[in-house]
């Protein structure tokens, strides 16, 4: 919630005035939607290596990854709770598996275009065009409900949202045409960003005052950031484990307590630490932080991944192009202090060789068994 600019003046406003708990070392899982988000939902880490990278939209491994674990939704259904689930990303649609648990799930995914070179992975609907819907479905629940929503107004190229404080209609008409003519500046896609997120803390607030009656708990998140040439790369992906990309917002308000927690926390703790509450969710307390906090990617070269303390990270590739941060001397990131402190560089390599080697072995052991059942 700390930034030069008041994107988030509702979500601000909450974190002042209401118990809330803000986490400011929550850590995206993996870099990309589908591997944050599925060890969101199931609360482990995907073990899909695909042979390339195009590979990774496929949506068949991710459908039987999910069938085989039991998700957030189930946890919620088994437990006497109405499930609704309103999504606008592809990656995270029923066609991936993720209805699993719902009672009802619904994918607001435009299925073409009418914006020139805008393609359908990038453009969705706005958040307005199925508010009504989601208070309907919620106000149907005789029983406690769990309701998840995932907008993607903040996805590029952050054409969507309908702030416009900081951007114009002139700058999303560059941002669309830029993929042929190189138009959009990166102060223009700021700008864009900057007020998609506004849009998205205006529906925060408008669903806050809504469901006031029902008394919910709210819990916001990202699943991964976004790059703007910090580290000379844009949007999201590969194994850029930055600051931008992996240090993400989690918010949980109308709580029990009202504290910040330091300690890194992942996607897959927050799965972990819902599941371990005993219903009703609204007894949600503190939860305890980990030490650190694991990121990783799965592609055809292999594994990557970087691990997360308060004050360092380090940074595995298998091709030896190592980084190691003081995140506290060098927020930033940018320069590697490789060497400068090796007692704490080798304790953190060692904790991720460890992880990666379970990894590898569990990887081996899915191969082998896939492999048995081919041959049935």
């Amino acid at each position: 919630m700390e930034y030069e600019r008041n994107t988030t003046p509702f979500l601000n406003q909450k974190i002042k005035e209401a118990n809330a708990i803000v986490f400011e070392n929550a850590i995206s899982s993996g870099t990309y939607t589908s591997e944050s988000m599925i060890s969101l939902f199931t609360g482990d880490f995907s073990y899909i290596v695909p042979d390339n990278p195009g590979a990774k939209l496929s949506p068949e491994p991710w459908r039987k990854e999910i069938k085989k674990r039991k998700t957030l939704a189930q946890f919620f259904s088994k437990n006497g709770y109405r499930t609704i689930g309103f999504n606008t990303n592809p990656l995270t649609s029923a066609y991936y598996g993720y209805d699993k648990g719902f009672h009802i799930f619904r994918d607001l995914l435009k299925r073409s275009s009418s914006i020139p070179f805008v393609s359908v992975w990038e453009y969705t609907t706005p958040w307005e065009n199925y508010y009504d819907q989601i208070i309907q479905e919620v106000k149907k629940s005789k029983d406690p409900f769990f309701l998840w929503i995932f907008p993607t107004e903040t996805h590029a190229p952050y054409i969507t949202g309908r702030s416009d404080k900081w951007s114009s209609s002139t700058d999303k008409i560059k941002v669309i045409l830029d993929k042929i003519f190189s138009i959009a500046g990166n102060k223009t896609k700021i700008n864009l960003y900057n007020d998609c997120i506004r849009y998205i803390d205006s529906f925060i607030e408008r669903l806050y005052y809504d469901l006031k009656e029902f008394n919910p708990i709210f819990i916001v998140h990202a699943d991964h950031g976004e790059g703007f040439g910090e580290h000379n790369f844009y949007r999201h992906g590969s194994d850029n484990f930055y600051e931008e990309l992996i240090h993400i917002p989690l918010v949980v308000i109308n709580t029990s307590v009202n504290e910040r927690l330091r300690k890194p926390f992942s996607l897959s703790d927050l799965n972990d630490w819902i599941t371990g509450i005993d219903t009703p969710i609204s007894n949600l307390s503190l939860p305890n932080g980990n030490d650190w906090a694991l990121s990783k990617t799965f592609d055809s070269n292999w594994i990557r991944a970087c691990t997360r303390t308060e004050d360092y990270k380090f940074i595995y590739r298998p091709n030896g192009t190592d980084e190691f941060y003081n995140l506290k001397r060098d927020p930033s990131e940018k320069n590697s202090e490789m060497g400068k402190t090796p007692e704490i560089e080798k304790k953190l390599r060692r904790m991720l060789e460890e992880e990666i080697n379970r990894d590898k072995e569990k990887i081996r052991i899915k191969n082998k068994i896939s492999s048995i059942k081919g041959k049935d």
